[in-house]
C-alpha cells in the first residue's frame, strides 16, 4: 500500500465544493453540540456538586474541575464521568445520511 500524506488525501475533498461544504457544515455542528453541551452544564442540570461527582468518581474536586475544562480525555474517563451521573454514553460514526453506534468499552 503507498503512503500518501494528508494533502494529496485532502486536496480532493477540498477542490470538490459540495464535500468541502458537508465536513464544514458537520464540523460545525460538532463545535455546537460540544459547546452546547459542556460536561460543566451536564454536571449542574443533573444538580450534582463537583464535590458530590469527586465522590461518586473516587477521586478529587480539582480532578473533576480538569476533566470539565477539556483538554484530551481517554473514554474511559468520559465514560465513567457520564456514568456517574447516570447516564450512558454513546458514540456515532456519522457519513453523510447514515448513522452508525459505536460500541466502546466494556459492552
Amino acid at each position: 500500500m503507498a503512503v500518501r500524506n494528508f494533502k494529496e488525501l485532502s486536496d480532493p475533498i477540498k477542490a470538490d465544493p459540495a464535500r468541502a461544504e458537508r465536513i464544514a457544515r458537520e464540523r460545525a455542528e460538532v463545535i455546537a453540540e460540544i459547546v452546547e453541551h459542556t460536561l460543566g452544564e451536564l454536571r449542574r442540570a443533573r444538580k450534582v456538586t463537583q464535590d458530590e461527582l469527586a465522590r461518586l468518581l473516587a477521586t478529587t474536586q480539582p480532578n473533576v474541575s480538569r476533566i470539565e475544562r477539556g483538554g484530551e480525555m481517554e473514554l474511559s474517563t468520559l465514560r465513567g464521568y457520564i456514568e456517574a451521573l447516570g447516564g450512558r454514553l454513546e458514540i456515532s460514526a456519522v457519513f453523510d445520511d447514515e448513522r452508525f453506534p459505536v460500541t466502546v468499552g466494556n459492552e
